[in-house]
């Protein structure tokens, strides 16, 4: 799982390796992570990539310090 490319959901992507498809996990089994905040967590992304942890931090604000 990866903040800069995984969904809410598990999703298929192409991979060069074995020409078949890998799974990315998606945001959903980040323990504790609430669905809203994963959905704004990807609306910001899609905006413009994160720089830093304090970047995503200050655009989504729907994050709690324990997510």
């Amino acid at each position: 799982m990866d903040v800069m490319r995984s969904d809410w959901r598990c999703t298929l992507e192409p991979s060069t390796i074995r020409h078949q498809p890998s799974v990315r996990l998606g945001l959903n089994y980040a323990r504790g992570l609430r669905e809203p905040a994963a959905q704004a967590l990807v609306r910001e992304r899609s905006l413009a990539p994160f720089t830093s942890v304090q970047d995503l931090a200050r655009r989504v604000p729907e994050l709690r310090k324990d997510e």
